[in-house]
């Protein structure tokens, strides 16, 4: 399994400048990506998209989505920015992703190869006994 998000995808998604201004914290002015900053938020953002994504599927997954490597982008870039410094495009992104999250975990929502078969799921639990000795047929008359 891949990365849900890679530093390549994030510059696609948002431009190397941001980055840069993002997680260079030792220089001023900021000169480059500091990959220990932007690695730990790509973490932070992956483990927590792991636990909506754990309730459907089993992990790690074969193949990465698009959809999904956008949705962990933006909770990697919420993570960056931090509430105080993200914009309204920022706080929408991050709320989106949230939400198609929890409709993955609740089964609404689901993750598609890239030749378009949807991704398996675990298997749905299913407990099946014995038929039933006492039902309201066979009791009547008792």
């Amino acid at each position: 399994m891949g990365a849900y998000v890679t530093k390549a995808a994030l510059i696609e998604l948002y431009g190397e400048t941001d980055l840069v201004r993002l997680t260079d914290r030792a220089n001023s002015p900021p000169t480059t990506i500091d990959d220990d900053v932007l690695d730990r938020a790509i973490a932070d953002a992956e483990s927590f998209a792991d636990t909506y994504l754990r309730a459907r599927y089993t992990l790690p997954l074969a193949e990465v989505p698009a959809v999904l490597t956008r949705q962990v982008g933006a909770v990697t870039w919420w993570h960056l920015k931090g509430p105080n410094r993200a914009g309204e495009d920022d706080r929408q992104a991050y709320e989106d992703a949230m939400r198609w999250l929890e409709k993955v975990a609740d089964g609404k929502a689901v993750l598609v190869e890239s030749d378009g078969d949807q991704i398996a799921g675990k298997a749905d639990v299913q407990i099946v006994g014995p038929d039933r000795i006492m039902t309201v047929t066979t009791l009547q008359g008792f």
